[in-house]
């Protein structure tokens, strides 16, 4: 088997868009993975590769291609097609900004330092998506790739999410390791005891030879070559010893390193001159607010601008892409426990999908009653179809989230009522409506407060 096919790519050399130049990149193979499982918010939570040499690569980490020329960062079909993509504008904009060179902004200097192409690793992916979100902000706000960029923030969230399941220490391996090094260290402090102990008796000995003037001198004396011959084999030994000394410091090393690469979050282990790779993203957060330090930080910013490229009305006529990029943005809202955002969202949703079924419906009587022919109304029919199944699909997505919101805001009404037992019932309500509480929530513990005060009052006039 050659090498290039225990690899699930192959190297493909491709001009950049923006520079022309041509970098060599890994192009992933169609059949080198079978996906298993997508999760809602389209991240392959499970897949299988084709060949056994394969499992050691990651799918996730070729994406996104990188030019080190000029140093324009996206996904892979911006450079085999060589062509802008339909925000043609944008990438104008985005093209010139990255031909006068961005390398002297303080965050593009702060992940160059750092780079690594190919990214093999969780940290080098993070860098390269940072890099590519932050290109995507040159082009002007009317001419931004919205949608790319939530898709970018959205695949940053699935690298915190990877990181995070990766931290799974076993303890046991974690004692050998330490029991490993300690026991190095006291064969190193052994040696380097022994060497200086044979460094003193050789000065000893010579200082005997060279100044003893008693009866003792002439022994000493007899057998000076023999001791500098023997000291000079000990020496000997100590030159081969100690490079195998520090071998068995690096051997320890490189199994901790393999160890930590396959059991902790990378994000947590040391980074450069950093205590770890989270304090260095925490220090290129303040070079520019749009890095995101945390999984649910990038969800965040995911929903928002993929609702932005919604808000753009670019997607006003293509349902299907609608519904599609509206149904995650609710699904982020809900993984993010931000229940009414995701009810919200879902309420536009809805309502702009019965829209299209009315328009739908519309369009099919005054097809019918132009006679514009069956198979003009068939096909109508079965997009007014699709519409309802989608409408149908939002609506369950909907009673979901309102199921979790309920389920959450009967927890904070719990606490919020206990906290409160003093207010009117009119005052509890107000707090609970401030946390966005659902109104059956909150008639149900107003009613409540009502009886105990009913209850208080019947006590004291019995009494």
């Amino acid at each position: 088997m050659s090498a290039s096919e225990d690899r699930p790519f192959f190297d493909k050399e491709a001009a950049c868009p923006v520079c022309k130049k041509s970098t060599v990149h890994q192009y992933l193979r169609d059949y080198a993975y079978t996906v298993e499982k997508r999760d809602e918010d389209l991240f392959v939570s499970r897949y299988h590769w084709a060949k056994p040499e394969f499992e050691n690569y990651n799918l996730q980490f070729f994406h996104l291609w990188y030019c080190p020329h000029c140093h324009y960062t996206d996904e892979r079909k911006m450079f085999i097609t060589n062509k802008p993509d339909a925000f043609k504008n944008g990438f104008v904009d985005l093209k010139n900004a990255l031909l006068k060179g961005i390398g002297s902004e303080p965050l593009v200097q702060a992940v160059l330092k750092h780079i690594q192409y190919p990214a093999e690793t969780f940290t080098a992916q993070y860098l390269l998506h940072v890099l590519a979100v932050y290109e995507q902000f040159l082009a002007p706000d009317y001419a931004r790739n919205y949608e790319k960029i939530g898709k970018l923030y959205l695949r940053i969230s699935w690298l915190f999410r990877m990181a995070t399941a990766q931290d799974k220490s076993d303890e046991a391996v974690e004692k050998d390791i330490e029991a490993y090094f300690d026991l190095y260290q006291k064969l190193q402090a052994n040696l380097m005891n022994s060497l200086h102990n044979l460094e003193t008796l050789n000065q000893w000995i010579e200082n005997k030879i060279e100044t003893d003037t008693g009866n003792g001198y002439r022994f000493w004396k007899k057998h000076a070559r023999e001791f500098k011959q023997n000291y000079e084999w000990f020496v000997g030994l100590w030159d081969t010893a100690l490079p195998l000394l520090q071998n068995y410091d690096n051997l320890g090393k490189t199994i901790q390193m393999e160890y930590h690469s396959t059991h902790k979050n990378p994000f947590e282990s040391p980074f450069q001159e950093y205590e770890s790779f989270q304090k260095f993203i925490e220090e290129l957060k303040t070079l520019w607010k749009g890095v995101p330090v945390s999984e649910s930080e990038a969800q965040k910013l995911a929903a928002h601008y993929l609702f932005e490229a919604i808000k753009s009305g670019v997607y006003d006529t293509k349902v299907s892409r609608y519904y599609s990029i509206m149904r995650l943005i609710v699904h982020l809202y809900q993984r993010l426990q931000q229940y009414s955002q995701a009810l919200d969202k879902s309420r536009i949703l809805i309502e702009r999908l019965e829209y299209f079924d009315r328009t739908l419906e519309d369009r099919i009587k005054k097809a019918t009653s132009l006679n514009e022919g069956t198979a003009t109304v068939d096909r109508l029919n079965k997009n007014r179809m699709k519409v309802r199944e989608m409408i149908r699909d939002a609506r369950e997505q909907r009673a979901y989230v309102l199921r979790l919101k309920t389920e959450a805001d009967e927890k904070r009404a719990l606490e919020i009522f206990h906290s409160h037992r003093d207010c009117t019932p009119e005052e509890l309500a107000e707090l609970m409506r401030q946390q966005a509480i659902e109104e059956a929530v909150i008639k149900k513990y107003t009613a409540e407060l009502e009886s105990e005060k009913k209850k208080g009052l019947f006590q004291i006039f019995k009494f």
